[in-house]
């Protein structure tokens, strides 16, 4: 409704409703009743649509920490929400999922370009890895890449697997690319969607690089 296109069509509408109030249960439907007041509404083409600090509490409350996170990373992108803002409203709400809520809007960077680069960010900072969104590599002054993931001092790039499909449509750009990545000196990981699945197998794939990056910069 607001052009953010995080719901699949396959996901039910979630409704927020105070708490009073009745409705009978609809398939597709999901109902969510609210103690306190909503706050303002906003007609989105007729349709009443609560305010974008309850919009933000919704999109994270309930969710896996990471998924949660790329809810937001989204949203503040899209300029629909202001993080600092809404961690000032939080400090007034005591509603359940509140502290889950908290934790994802501390982790929000609005850099990032898509859901999975919100996860794999998500579970890389909280394995210790200070990872960069959309970090610009350059060599000699010239542009080689932009990498979804980056840990510059060490010069690993970590990238979506799905970005990586796109360029094999255009195999000489995609060699180029990764050739020029590593003439620059750049270890690449690919992510991949079983990796995000199993974080395990993301941390040990950095993890790799990292010893991989170390022992090059010791030798």
């Amino acid at each position: 409704m607001r052009g953010v296109p995080l719901a699949r069509v396959t996901d039910p509408v979630e409704v927020c409703a105070p708490e009073a109030l009745r409705m009978p249960s609809r398939r597709g439907v999901t109902l969510r009743r609210s103690k306190r007041p909503i706050g303002e509404v906003h007609d989105v083409d007729g349709v009443p649509l609560a305010n974008a600090q309850r919009m933000a509490f919704d999109l994270a409350a309930r969710h896996p920490l990471a998924r949660a996170v790329g809810h937001l990373d989204a949203v503040s992108r899209a300029g629909l929400v202001d993080p600092a803002g809404l961690a000032i409203w939080l400090e007034t709400r005591h509603e359940n999922d509140v502290r889950a809520v908290r934790d994802a809007v501390a982790l929000v960077d609005p850099r990032t370009e898509s859901m999975p680069e919100s996860m794999a960010r998500v579970v890389l900072r909280q394995a210790g890895f200070d990872v960069v969104p959309q970090f610009v590599i350059r060599a000699r002054g010239e542009f080689v890449a932009r990498v979804d993931l980056a840990l510059p001092e060490l010069r690993i790039a970590i990238e979506y697997d799905g970005a990586w499909h796109a360029l094999r449509e255009q195999l000489q750009r995609d060699r180029r690319r990764i050739h020029e990545l590593r003439r620059a000196g750049w270890i690449i990981v690919h992510v991949t969607a079983d990796m995000l699945a199993n974080s395990a197998l993301l941390i040990h794939a950095i993890e790799d690089a990292v010893r991989a990056a170390t022992s090059t910069i010791r030798a």
